[in-house]
């Protein structure tokens, strides 16, 4: 059970984020309105139902002339209840949009599902946001227990029963409303991806809290660490779908040897998407990375916080500059994927930006090793190892055309160096795993007597 403190919490952040829920559920309604041909009634219906529900639940909450310590508790126990009777709602409406999209054939560039798992994502984030100001843990009632994680799959089990009771009121849905079904096999797919991407982000979550909970415990009791367990968390959240990325470009070159150009396809396909995945792990989680390092060494003794400002800013410009060539590209792309001529240029001058990216990228990291030596951190030239990787990434772009030349064709080679681009990755991602276990062992000691 939780307590009030935790109860008055929670119904804090829900009227917080139901602002934010209101401004994303008008967007989504604004591009299905410009984009998608069908009936908007029935292709933005959660969006609708947000969006009202939630002004419904803001006229409707309690008001009073002078705020207290009473008013607000009331207010928030007003939005905890909101929400429990909101999002049932949203759901039902969510499955009754896609059945009737079925029904009356409407062209769909929106997927329909992608309001709700972002809505779902904003959730996440609202709890995140709950245990960073609050230190209010959603797994509390059971965090403190030896079955912790066995308490964890229950709740992942409760999300399956949760999302097979949909799949059946869909289900039902589909017979009972006439006209063209639709198939099981989209139903069920569409089911099954919303409960992974649930479940996984729940897991990926109580991993998170549970290592934050013990580390308050060890800084409680005076232990300070240099990083955080969690990095490993980030770390590998970035590296899996990186190194399926770094796969399937290896087996698409593969296939392109062979001349099999339906498996081309597909795993070209399949590359895309996972490759808008990576970028964005990517250039989302180095900057929660960074901050969450930051964290650890502002607790030191021996902490330079003008070293670390200056790494932290140089990361976050990174950052930017990456997610502005990447979008600039990805629209060109659209715009020009039938020119010949553009295609040339815009794959000249990526190569030229990709080389800079990789010397600034490489920069930070130099500055990120030389911080760890002059502190004389444990196993520091490991290092290293990163920066010289790198610098053989940059290399290989720089002289793609002589190393093609060398390696006898260039389909062979477009092998060599996706085989390259997987073992380096993995080397990076067992060396990380392998500083961050020792930087998150005890570092210095805190006498508080």
């Amino acid at each position: 059970m939780r307590d009030e403190r935790s109860i008055n919490a929670l119904g804090q952040v829900k009227r917080k984020f139901s602002y934010y829920a209101i401004v994303i559920a008008a967007i989504f309604f604004v591009l299905k309105l410009i984009l998608n041909s069908s009936l908007i009634l029935i292709d933005a219906l959660p969006e609708i139902i947000l969006i009202i529900g939630l002004i419904i639940t803001s006229i409707a909450k309690p008001n009073e002339d002078i705020e207290d310590e009473r008013v607000n508790r009331n207010l928030n126990e007003h939005y905890n209840n909101s929400f429990k009777i909101l999002v049932p709602i949203i759901l039902l409406g969510y499955i009754l949009s896609v059945v009737l999209l079925f029904r009356t054939k409407a062209l769909v560039i929106i997927s329909p599902n992608l309001f709700i798992n972002t809505f779902l994502f904003l959730i996440f984030i609202g709890v995140i946001y709950l245990l960073k100001n609050y230190k209010i843990y959603l797994n509390e009632p059971f965090l403190e227990k030896e079955n912790y994680f066995s308490s964890v799959l229950k709740i992942i089990a409760y999300i399956l029963i949760g999302s097979v009771t949909l799949y059946v009121i869909s289900f039902l849905l589909n017979i009972i409303i006439p006209g063209q079904g639709v198939p099981s096999l989209v139903l069920v797919l569409m089911f099954l991806t919303s409960f992974l991407n649930l479940s996984v982000q729940y897991f990926l979550y109580s991993i998170y809290e549970y290592n934050h909970y013990k580390e308050n415990i060890r800084i409680s009791d005076g232990e300070i660490f240099i990083a955080s367990t969690n990095i490993i968390l980030y770390i590998s959240i970035v590296f899996v779908p990186a190194l399926l990325y770094g796969i399937t470009n290896l087996i698409t070159s593969y296939f392109v040897l062979i001349d099999n150009y339906t498996q081309i396809k597909l795993f070209i396909t399949f590359g895309q998407y996972i490759g808008i995945t990576k970028s964005v792990y990517n250039m989302v989680f180095l900057v929660i990375l960074t901050y969450s390092l930051k964290g650890s060494l502002m607790r030191l003794k021996d902490y330079s916080f003008k070293e670390v400002k200056r790494i932290i800013s140089l990361t976050n410009i990174y950052v930017l500059i990456s997610s502005v060539v990447y979008i600039a590209s990805q629209i060109f792309l659209l715009l020009f994927h039938n020119n010949s001529m553009a295609l040339m240029l815009f794959q000249t001058i990526s190569t030229w930006i990709s080389v800079a990216i990789l010397i600034f990228y490489t920069i930070i990291l130099v500055k990120r090793f030389l911080y760890a030596r002059r502190r004389s951190f444990p196993s520091n030239n490991l290092l290293l190892i990163p920066i010289t990787l790198t610098t053989i990434n940059i290399i290989i772009v720089l002289f793609s055309g002589l190393i093609k030349k060398l390696l006898n064709g260039s389909n062979n080679s477009l092998i060599y160096l996706h085989a390259y681009e997987v073992v380096s990755l993995i080397i990076i991602f067992v060396i990380n795993v392998v500083l961050v276990f020792k930087y998150s062992k005890t570092y210095e000691t805190i006498d508080f007597n």
